[in-house]
């Protein structure tokens, strides 16, 4: 009897832990993704880092762009071959994403508020929903859905060659939610 209940737990263990879809969401949930990524977010934090480099007139650039969102204020930081600019104002972001396949995306800039409303789907086709597209914005990795957390990742590199010389683009792009 005894060792039923062991292989009833094992098999019931296995199956729960399959229902976690992100690195870090949570060991189990009674909601769907679906249910869960349908609600109002409140952007708390960016971490993205562009890097792109290519020559010009025989001579290498590197370009790197570093963007930090603390929840108030948006750093970003341009380097040009050893050369650092940076800039820091105020941001707020807000993404609703609705059941219907849409999704509104309210970004105040400076002050300035500009508001994009699209479609969204799952990246996956299958039922893993392992990812989103939000049409117009980009492609991400869901890391961690959970009742009240939205992690996207996304990461990219891009090689082109113009006239025999290879130019290298890489970025990745770390977002964190609230919901609101």
């Amino acid at each position: 009897m005894k060792s039923r209940i062991l292989i009833l737990i094992a098999i019931l263990g296995i199956s729960i832990n399959s229902c976690k879809k992100g690195e870090e969401d949570p060991f189990i949930s009674l909601r769907t993704r679906d249910a869960r990524i349908t609600a109002e977010w409140k952007l708390v934090s960016i971490d993205e880092n562009y890097e792109h480099n290519f020559t010009t007139l025989g001579s290498p650039v590197t370009v790197i762009v570093t963007t930090v969102f603390d929840g108030t204020e948006m750093t970003v930081s341009t380097t040009i071959n050893d050369e650092t600019t940076t800039e820091t104002y105020s941001f707020s972001q807000n993404l609703e994403i609705f059941n219907d396949g849409s999704y509104t995306l309210k970004t105040v800039e400076n002050g300035n508020t500009t508001i994009k409303t699209n479609l969204w789907w799952w990246k996956n086709t299958d039922d893993n929903k392992e990812g989103i597209i939000l049409e117009g914005v980009g492609e991400f990795d869901i890391e961690r859905l959970a009742g009240d957390e939205l992690f996207l990742y996304t990461e990219e590199t891009t090689t082109v060659t113009t006239d025999g010389v290879e130019n290298k683009v890489t970025s990745y792009k770390n977002l964190k939610f609230d919901k609101l």
